[in-house]
């Protein structure tokens, strides 16, 4: 095993066992929380919704690539393959669409009442947790693909284009239809970096209004 291999694994490793005990605290806080009946603020919902997106992915992603550092290859076999790609593009692009929803909640929560922002934050209020449950279910359709591109890394079939991971294999194709995809779900992560910028460019500029006011 090469030295920057095991160098980038206990990178990695540092990472998840921070990321998986920071998550797993905020996740057990509001589970203790419902359990004795507090009431949770609306930015709660999306927090809820952002650790459990984080725990996921960090479980999807982190701990095979570590172990594929580590020179562990074929340890996942086609259908877990699968199940672990798709459960991680699910869940990058949840923790990604959590990220902008509770930007742009703070942009309308700490915006002036006479802001255009103030217009939304009843509404933003009474819709954050069917916004955050319907999610999951719009980024389950939108990569419903990805188990079809995805095998075990000792896939039988010779293909051009198959790209290996180390762990998994993937498939690129370069008909109309993938294009199609691919460009579908670069605009859904560029629409949610596109709010998460404006809003936070917009909590910046309020306490500047507020003070050229005075």
């Amino acid at each position: 095993m090469a030295f920057e291999n095991i160098a980038l694994g206990i990178f990695l490793f540092s990472q998840i066992t921070v990321g998986m005990i920071g998550n797993s605290s905020i996740l057990f806080y509001y589970v203790i929380l419902k359990f004795t009946g507090k009431h949770l603020m609306p930015k709660d919902l999306i927090i809820e919704h952002l650790t459990v997106a984080n725990c996921l992915f960090i479980i999807s992603k982190g701990i095979p690539q570590t172990l594929s550092d580590y020179g562990l290859k074929d340890f996942l076999d086609d259908f877990g393959c699968k199940l672990i790609m798709y459960i991680y593009r699910i869940t990058r692009g949840m923790s990604l669409y959590a990220m902008c929803l509770l930007s742009c909640f703070q942009a309308i929560t700490i915006s002036p009442s006479n802001s255009r922002w103030m217009k939304f934050k009843h509404r933003a209020t009474k819709y954050l947790g069917p916004s955050c449950s319907l999610s999951w279910l719009v980024h389950s359709f939108l990569n419903i693909l990805t188990p079809a591109r995805v095998s075990g890394p000792s896939y039988s079939k010779n293909t051009t284009n198959r790209m290996i991971y180390g762990y998994c294999s993937w498939f690129a194709s370069g008909n109309f239809a993938t294009a199609l995809y691919l460009f579908l779900l670069c605009f859904c992560d560029g629409l949610c970096l596109g709010l998460m910028a404006y809003s936070s460019v917009s909590m910046l500029w309020i306490p500047n209004a507020s003070v050229n006011k005075v």
